[in-house]
């Protein structure tokens, strides 16, 4: 498979992730089960997964999932150092996510053409992180926070596209979309123990993509 162009990388991995509002994030998973459930995303309409790299043979399942599904958008998450963006550059990942702000990160995935979607959880350091040149800003932990946090953030700060990270449901991706967020991080509660079972899946992808509709119809 030709890898596309960095540019159309860029803008397809982005695109697709505010497109359908949700980014699947596969941590601690088997290689096979990665790929079933990524099938499954795909079918449903949600062309994006991030894998972290503290997951079994993190950079290979982004080559596997690059060679399998070349229309996915696959992302390396959890990168916290300029080794590890390069590494993931090499396996064929199209955009970065790390848990927080570090520019150096930033950079290097700047110079390999790759979009980068920094954490942050204050007000500072998600200014910063756009700064820097995250195209996407997570805020982790969202959970806890509410989408109450959110709504507020985004009040001085409406050019950042914000993405809520840390438990996450479909039972309030709905209400952070409704907040205002430029969509959703979503792993265990879709990407657990039970992505196995294919119809649960195919199940709980239906219901966050409903959660993300009716709170864009409420946002609006």
């Amino acid at each position: 498979m030709n890898a596309a162009p960095p540019a159309m990388i860029t803008a397809s991995a982005i695109e697709v992730i505010r497109g359908c509002g949700i980014l699947p994030i596969s941590r601690g998973l088997e290689l096979s089960t990665v790929l079933r459930s990524a099938d499954i995303l795909a079918a449903e309409g949600i062309s994006v997964i991030e894998v972290t790299l503290d997951s079994p043979d993190a950079y290979g399942t982004i080559a596997a999932l690059r060679r399998q599904y070349g229309r996915l958008a696959v992302g390396a998450g959890t990168v916290r150092t300029r080794e590890m963006a390069v590494r993931a550059a090499d396996a064929g990942a199209q955009f970065l996510v790390s848990p927080s702000l570090d520019a150096e990160v930033i950079e290097a995935g700047a110079q390999r053409g790759l979009p980068m979607i920094a954490g942050a959880m204050t007000p500072t350091e998600i200014v910063q992180a756009h700064t820097h040149g995250s195209v996407m800003v997570k805020v982790f932990p969202a959970g806890p926070l509410g989408p109450d946090y959110i709504r507020l953030l985004l009040s001085p700060l409406k050019d950042i596209p914000l993405v809520p990270t840390g438990g996450i449901t479909a039972a309030n991706a709905g209400g952070f979309i409704a907040a205002g967020a430029a969509a959703v991080g979503i792993g265990s509660s879709l990407l657990g123990p039970r992505a196995q079972n294919r119809a649960w899946l195919q199940t709980e992808v239906k219901a966050l993509l409903k959660a993300v509709q009716e709170g864009r119809s409420r946002h609006a």
